[in-house]
């Protein structure tokens, strides 16, 4: 996300304590303050390196679950209207996912502190699954974990991008 450094600030820049994680609740509340634009083209593309900020904040349970505790206490008083409890809740399950996708052997811990009680079953259930089949585990993570981001991923990021892409090769360039 492009933004002025007077908007930053006027979110109250970047909190360390939310390690990794930061950048994205400032760009959530500065995009709720002044709007944003959103492309399903991506324009560019990042690595993860086992020891980057995100690796260590998203592989160390206690370190993220020190993260998720202090988004979920701070979090509404940058956009109130934005951070109510349903997106809270929907951005804690996705971070949690990604941190079952930085460290596989967390997936059952992970799932133990998703709400619900298909959660709950799931940890159970997964962990002799995740040390035969990472990708068939993580794949189920993601379904119980993020149920709300299946049908929107496969349109903004496959279907859309997909016509978008084919739109432009067949359209003469001037």
């Amino acid at each position: 996300m492009v933004y002025r450094r007077e908007t930053l600030m006027e979110t109250g820049g970047f909190d360390g304590a939310l390690k990794a994680l930061s950048d994205l609740v400032v760009c959530l509340a500065i995009s709720s303050r002044h709007g944003a634009l959103f492309s399903p083209v991506a324009f560019c593309s990042t690595r993860v390196h086992d020891d980057s900020l995100r690796s260590r904040t998203l592989g160390d349970l206690s370190t993220f679950n020190a993260v998720l505790t202090h988004f979920e206490r701070t979090a509404p008083s940058l956009a109130p209207q934005l951070f109510d409890a349903q997106l809270i809740s929907r951005t804690k399950d996705r971070w949690r996912f990604s941190a079952a996708a930085i460290a596989p052997n967390n997936i059952a811990a992970l799932l133990t502190q998703h709400s619900s009680s298909v959660g709950q079953i799931a940890a159970r259930t997964i962990a002799p699954v995740a040390r035969v089949t990472k990708s068939g585990s993580l794949a189920l993570a993601y379904l119980i974990l993020r149920p709300f981001d299946v049908i929107p991923t496969l349109w903004y990021r496959y279907i859309l991008a997909m016509v978008l892409r084919l739109k432009n090769c067949t359209t003469p360039k001037p």
